[in-house]
């Protein structure tokens, strides 16, 4: 003999909704305290992703493109783990650097320490082409940085990349001669910022 239970919701024994139907088979998952996950469980993920080419030649901190995540914390005790991957990222022969920061809300964050009272401080950086391959035009190297930071916020905050360039021009996404051939060096990449929340 078979049993049918009908119910519009359940609930744990604190009365929370776990699991709501309206009635024609669309359930809506409650939402499950960070706590009863457990700490280090991924709450929620935002991205951007880009497999266009870009071209900047800022020589101050600027916002790269349109690298910008907008997220907001279910908790104030959460972590945000921020992540970018760029396929291909360099200078040209004329950037002897570029340095990367992340931004949030327009405030620069996971930067390195103020060491003196001139040094800049960045998240990460690259380096050109002259430096790091001899001058050679034709081929790429990928990039990638994580760091986490600790808003203590549970309002939207908008997460974004920033680069400075030394002088001349950063690559993203292609190599600097980007000839229209069949060459493997000649390859488009793709890049993405990925921002998530981490129960704390």
């Amino acid at each position: 003999m078979s049993s049918i239970l009908k119910v519009d919701q359940l609930q744990d024994s604190g009365g929370n909704a776990i699991i709501t139907s309206d009635g024609a088979g669309n359930l809506t998952a409650g939402t499950i305290p960070a706590k009863t996950i457990g700490t280090g469980a991924v709450l929620q993920t935002k991205y951007y992703q880009t497999g266009a080419t870009l071209t900047a030649t800022n020589t101050s901190f600027a916002d790269l493109g349109s690298f910008s995540v907008t997220i907001t914390p279910s908790s104030t005790s959460s972590l945000i783990l921020l992540s970018a991957n760029f396929g291909s990222a360099y200078g040209g022969s004329g950037n002897n650097s570029t340095m990367f920061r992340f931004t949030r809300n327009g405030t620069a964050v996971a930067i390195g320490d103020q060491e003196g009272s001139n040094r800049p401080r960045a998240s990460f950086r690259t380096s050109s082409v002259t430096k790091l391959i001899n001058g050679d035009g034709n081929h790429a190297i990928g990039l990638t940085f994580s760091a986490i930071d600790t808003p203590s916020s549970t309002s939207a905050l908008t997460y974004k990349i920033q680069n400075w360039n030394e002088g001349g021009t950063f690559y993203l996404n292609r190599n600097i001669t980007f000839d229209d051939t069949v060459a493997n060096y000649s390859g488009v990449s793709f890049s993405s910022f990925i921002v998530q929340e981490i129960a704390g």
